[in-house]
Parts: C-alpha cells; sequence; structure tokens
C-alpha cells in the first residue's frame, strides 16, 4: 500500500479559476460504481460544468484513448480533473500522450484517485500532474478526495458534497446497512453499464442535483432487479472452487448482469473462498473480492488490471470468446483462472495468526 502526493500549483487560484470558466473544466471519471459517478456529481454540482465536459472512463485502452482524444479534440487550454481513475502499465503510453498534449496547450491538471498505482506509472505520470494525490490509502474512496481537496474548503455549503462523499465511501468500501437509497444508486449505475446504455450523464445531473431518490434512479433500480433473478441463478449453477495446498480457497463464477459485490457474496457463500473472482461473459469484466490472506491485485495485473488489495478488477482479454451459453467456454476459462491463481497464490505462507475478513 503507497500513497503519493505532488502539488504544484496553488489549488485555490484553479478553483477560482474553474468557478469563473466552467466550460474548460472538464471531468474524466470512473464509470463502473458510485465513486466515480459520485465524484463527478460533486464536481458538477459546485463548478457548474457542462455535462458533456464529463467524460466516463473504464481500464480498456480502447475506451480510454476513445475518452482521451474527445480531450485532446480542443486545443485550448483546459483545467482537466481525473477522479477515482487508476492506471495500469498497458494504459502508461495513452496518459503521457495526453499529458504531453495538455502541457502543450498550457493546462492544468489535477488527479485524484485511490487506486494502486506502480512506481512506473507514479514517475511517468504521477510526477507530471500539477496536483495529484493518488495510491491505494485503505482509507478514503476517490469522491471523498474530490470533496476534501476541491470543495470543503473553497465553498460555504458543502452539505450535497459531504453526503456524496459520504455514500460513496460506504459503496466503495462494501460497508453493510447501507439502505435502499444507496442500494437503489447501486443498482441503478449498474443497470446501465451492463446494458451500455447512454444515461450515466442523466444520472450525473440528477444526482448533482441532490435528487438521489428521484422516480429515474428508483426507475433503473427496478429494472435491475428483475433482470437480477435470473442472472443470480445463472451464477450459482457456474461456480467453480480450487483448494490449494496452503489452504487457500479460490472461488470463480460466471454471470451477466449483476453486481459485482454481490455475485462475490454468492460465490463467497457457496466456496467458502479466500478470493471470489466473477466473471461477466457478456460485459467481458473481472471483478475480484479477496480477505487478508489473499491480495487482489496479484492477479488483477497479470490479467492486465488494477485496483486494490482486497477488491480488484480487470477485462476479459478481447481474444477470449465467452458466453453463457456455451459450457466449454466457460469451463475453459474457468481452468485457466483456477491455474493462473494457483500459479500466484500457491507458494504464499498463511499462519495461523493471520486475519482473515469476510469478502
Amino acid at each position: 500500500m503507497k500513497t503519493f502526493r505532488y502539488t504544484n500549483l496553488d489549488i485555490s487560484k484553479v478553483i477560482e479559476e474553474s468557478i469563473e470558466n466552467p466550460s474548460k473544466v472538464y471531468n474524466i471519471t470512473h464509470i463502473a460504481d458510485f465513486d466515480g459517478i459520485g465524484s463527478a456529481s460533486i464536481i458538477r454540482h459546485y463548478f457548474k460544468i457542462p455535462i458533456q465536459n464529463i467524460l466516463f472512463c473504464d481500464y480498456t485502452p480502447e475506451k480510454i484513448k476513445e475518452v482521451l482524444d474527445i480531450v485532446k479534440s480542443d486545443n485550448k487550454s483546459k483545467i482537466i480533473i481525473l477522479s477515482d481513475l487508476g492506471i495500469d502499465e498497458k494504459t502508461i503510453p495513452l496518459f503521457t500522450d495526453l499529458i504531453n498534449h495538455l502541457k502543450a496547450t498550457n493546462s492544468k491538471i489535477i488527479w485524484l484517485d485511490h487506486h494502486n498505482w506502480t512506481d512506473k506509472a507514479i514517475n511517468d505520470i504521477g510526477r507530471r500532474c500539477d496536483y495529484i494525490i493518488g495510491g491505494d490509502n485503505g482509507k478514503y474512496c476517490g469522491a471523498e478526495l474530490v470533496y476534501q481537496n476541491l470543495i470543503i474548503s473553497y465553498f460555504k455549503d458543502t452539505n450535497l458534497g459531504e453526503k456524496l462523499s459520504n455514500i460513496a465511501h460506504k459503496t466503495d468500501f462494501n460497508l453493510p446497512n447501507k439502505g435502499e437509497t444507496i442500494n437503489n444508486l447501486i443498482e441503478a449505475i449498474t443497470y446501465i453499464n451492463n446494458h451500455h446504455l447512454n444515461d450515466l450523464s442523466k444520472l450525473v445531473e440528477v444526482i448533482s442535483e441532490g435528487n438521489i431518490d428521484s422516480d429515474r434512479i428508483k426507475d433503473y433500480a427496478n429494472q435491475y432487479i428483475i433482470e437480477e433473478k435470473d442472472s443470480i441463478i445463472t451464477l450459482k449453477k457456474n461456480i467453480f472452487k480450487k483448494q490449494l495446498s496452503n489452504k487457500i480457497i479460490v472461488g470463480v463464477g460466471f454471470a451477466n448482469f449483476i453486481e459485482s459485490n454481490k455475485a462475490a457474496s454468492i460465490i463467497k457463500d457457496t466456496t467458502n473462498c479466500d478470493i471470489s473472482i466473477f466473471i461477466g461473459p457478456k460485459e467481458n469484466k473481472i471483478s475480484i473480492r479477496s480477505n487478508d490472506k489473499v491480495n487482489s491485485i496479484e492477479i488483477a495485473s497479470i490479467l492486465g488490471g488494477n485496483g486494490h488489495e482486497r477488491a480488484a478488477g480487470a477485462s476479459v482479454d478481447k481474444k477470449v470468446k465467452l458466453n453463457i451459453k456455451n459450457p466449454e467456454s466457460i469451463h475453459s476459462y474457468a481452468n485457466y483462472i483456477l491455474k493462473l491463481s494457483e500459479k500466484i497464490y500457491e507458494n504464499k505462507r498463511v499462519t495461523k495468526n493471520e486475519k482473515s475478513k469476510s469478502i
């Protein structure tokens, strides 16, 4: 766990500039969950930036390039705020190219993130930002970093920012007893992402106005719940388990259209595993959750992803063709993941005194 900070500008002056010229502010945020959506909603609420200046990004190079090309198409001086978005080895060249462009246009780069960064990412990207707080700190999520660094000391009414950052903390650290409103938000975001709808912008507009109990959010959540029933049945039919010689248990499950934390919990309950690996074939996503015996980042990085020690993710290689209705493709990929897990975690020494928190 390594955190870092480089603050090479007077952030108060940049905030004043952002308030005066909201059209020159862009936010690139993580697409997958409320931390990224909450970060965008906080920025939208306080800086009043145009909704088209909020760009949603996942960790695939294709999506990152698409988003960064939009930013680079504007050659004017800009203020770029990246929130809840980490970086891995394969995306370093893309962000290097972005920073070169931004430096050439006298733009400012603010990056607020809480994911794991490698030394190379820190040296190649982090040190070149004007203001960056990064690294897996285990305490604050992306929306909290946005609120703490850009809002709390510079605006009179910080109630909504505090509220949204608190919700993001509960969702990102998967705390219990979230309540109906927060669960609706989680399910709405999952439903939108599962179906590749262009409604995340509309969702940010609603949330940034403080309408977190809106009918629109409830409608998305209800659609998710209807769909989830079949997804859970599918998942329970497609769970695989392997116990390593050091007693670490790996669980792998497959299903389309189900929220990652819920899927991980089902896999955990079914296999009593130490690391739960959920794969969505249609979305080509891999979600990894683990207890204190296993570091999720270790397998995520091999799969081309990143994240946190207890929660990480990656994408299924585009060359791999998975279909939930094709048992052979599912069994083959499950065996691949289990063998890869064995290679990574088989030699890990586990002591009796080592903690084992729930996934």
